[in-house]
């Protein structure tokens, strides 16, 4: 920069500044004050916007960003706020309760910017997160064709969160409220979409659903630093993070050093049909092509060989589902060029090294970031990039599926603390008290385990979710029953739904139904029989499929657990076996993908659960 260049910026700097501390003093229509509104326009966060849903029945805040010291002004028809804008721009308004029936327009105004929201209605706002069951779509669940056509809610509104990460706290995100249609729910979470219909045709109430999830990811990507950094359980998690940095900043500058050497660049080139393109050179030869991307919107995508071949490859809602390498070569790929229309662009560069770029409103494009793989599963960060950013909009609760990437032998017994320390930490940075937070135990995977004493790290970590009902106002899905073995993203997402929303309904609208499978409560130990008593029986318990009751294993001081004959009586199981004539313990369904049939008299299943607390081969 010449020593001209930098007076003027110097100079500007300085009135800009002056002007900022002068703001409360300027008469309103002073030009400077003008000018430092054209520099710092009226924002809003994307969470709000047309078709949004404002949450009922409370006072709910509305926060944005403006020229420092700005009057800001919020009006919803007869109701009008006005707040001024910090010193850093920021503002936050609280708008007092509505009761209006119809959809109205909220219009947010400083002096020289007007922002009108149009189609905003009052309902319930329910914020659906977790890994890949969460983030499964309508067009790959259950019965597509049919769900999508008869999607037609204009009264549920969809907001889909594009999935970030970042090493701090961010205050936006990436996204925009839609009415529910055939056009709008097919990429949307299936879980929350079968979730939110079923609450809205049961209340008749509309309902806005904010889909935030990433798959893969485990439950410290969620949860803020400062929540895992207070709980001494959790060290291993900020351990590990450290261990990682380092590596990565390893990785990352061998792959620069070996871009540099082969004279390889990342970057934008001119655009063709389709929304993502990464063609892999090294000098001129195209070596191969490799595309790891995360856009719900991505379908049937082309991509061209630049002077080469010309290929159409296939992307069902993201995912590469055909790919194809040169026979001539064999060196490791490099990415010399990427092309993209979109707005964002994801892609692996390989030797685990990543990139992302954006395209600015503008027309502009920054440079691609390059990162290493994996960081989305970093602590903290998912809650810096697609949590935080969300925080205080106004909601009813939370539904959450997650836990597959946490059910290792070293992670599912921490995983009560963590999941624990999540939720809470949710609570406290939303400040609406103990607000509804519903979530899925994990579903039925893997092979059959024939042995009654085999050990599941999948059974540990339902364990964990089970106990972390002890946190008031949870409630839990079981879908131990609907999972599938080769599967670990079952499609039947429509009962997972109807169930959460069940919990919905008990745990967040008083009403008095059937939301949970039979918990084990208690048992006794008499004449060589273990007898166990269970909460939420609804009208009796029942081995469905049959009149024999699947599941139950009995063990004694040895620690030996066989199979258990196990019988009904009334809403008690009554376990024993010859092979165990002293039983201490029992366990039911304890297993990746056990056989077990208990159901209650509402066809909700029960929890798996044991009466021991020995070590396991997970601990």
């Amino acid at each position: 920069m010449s020593l001209k260049s930098f007076l003027n910026v110097f100079v500007c700097c300085v009135v800009l500044v002056s002007v900022a501390g002068c703001a409360s003093s300027r008469p309103r229509w002073s030009p400077d004050f003008v000018l430092l509104e054209e520099m710092w326009p009226l924002r809003l966060p994307a969470i709000f916007g047309d078709h949004m849903v404002l949450q009922r029945g409370v006072e709910y805040p509305i926060w944005g960003w403006a020229a420092p010291g700005a009057d800001v002004a919020i009006g919803i028809e007869r109701h009008r706020v006005l707040v001024k804008a910090d010193d850093a721009g920021k503002w936050r308004a609280r708008m007092p309760e509505l009761r209006m029936g119809e959809t109205f327009d909220v219009t947010v105004s400083s002096l020289s910017d007007r922002i009108v929201m149009t189609d905003v209605i009052l309902g319930d706002v329910w914020v659906g997160s977790g890994q890949s069951n969460m983030q499964w779509s309508v067009t790959r669940s259950a019965n597509p064709e049919e769900e999508i056509a008869a999607a037609d809610y204009p009264d549920i509104r969809l907001f889909h969160v594009e999935r970030t990460f970042s090493e701090t706290p961010l205050d936006d995100v990436v996204g925009s409220w839609s009415r529910c249609s055939p056009e709008t729910v097919a990429g949307f979470s299936a879980v929350a979409y079968y979730f939110g219909r079923s609450l809205h045709k049961h209340l008749d109430v509309p309902i806005g659903l904010i889909h935030t999830s990433w798959g893969g990811t485990p439950a410290e990507a969620w949860t803020s630093h400062e929540a895992l950094a207070a709980e001494p359980s959790l060290a291993y998690y900020l351990e590990r993070e450290e261990s990682r940095k380092l590596n990565d900043v390893k990785r990352v500058a061998e792959f620069e050093a070996k871009a540099a050497a082969t004279g390889t660049t990342v970057t934008d080139a001119t655009s063709i049909t389709g929304l993502w393109d990464v063609l892999v050179r090294e000098g001129d030869d195209v070596l191969q092509w490799t595309l790891s991307i995360s856009n719900d919107d991505a379908l049937n995508v082309d991509m061209s060989w630049t002077d080469t071949e010309a290929t159409d490859v296939a992307f069902d809602n993201g995912t590469l589902t055909w790919s194809h390498r040169l026979p001539d070569y064999s060196a490791e790929p490099l990415v010399s060029e990427i092309t993209f229309t979109d707005t964002s662009f994801k892609g692996s560069i390989g030797d685990g090294v990543y990139f992302r770029g954006v395209k600015r409103a503008d027309g502009e494009e920054d440079a691609p970031e390059i990162f290493p793989s994996g960081v989305h599963r970093r602590s903290s960060g998912l809650y810096n990039g697609m949590i935080a950013p969300l925080v205080p909009y106004a909601m009813r609760g939370a539904i959450w599926y997650q836990g597959e990437s946490n059910a290792s032998r070293k992670e599912a017994p921490l995983y009560e603390e963590l999941f624990g320390t999540m939720i809470t930490d949710w609570r406290a940075r939303w400040g609406q008290g103990d607000f509804p937070f519903l979530f899925v135990q994990l579903a039925n995977y893997k092979e059959r385990q024939e042995s009654a004493n085999a050990e599941s790290s999948w059974a540990r970590l339902r364990e964990s979710q089970l106990k972390t009902l002890a946190l008031p106002n949870t409630g839990m899905a079981v879908i131990i029953d609907i999972g599938e073995a080769d599967d670990i993203h079952p499609q039947n997402k429509q009962d997972v739904g109807k169930r959460l929303a069940r919990a919905a309904l008990v745990k967040s609208y008083g009403e008095d139904v059937p939301y949970s499978g039979p918990i084990y409560r208690s048992h006794s130990v008499e004449d060589g029989k273990v007898r166990l008593e269970f909460a939420h029986t609804n009208n009796g318990i029942f081995a469905r499929g049959g009149a024999k009751v699947q599941g139950f294993a009995v063990a004694g001081e040895d620690r030996k657990f066989v199979w258990a004959d196990a019988k009904l009586f009334g809403d008690e199981v009554v376990v024993s076996s010859s092979e165990v004539p002293a039983p201490v313990a029992v366990r039911y369904g304890w297993g990746d993908n056990p056989v077990c049939n208990l159901f209650n008299g509402a066809g909700l299943p029960a929890s798996p659960f044991r009466t021991d607390d020995w070590e396991t081969g997970t601990d």
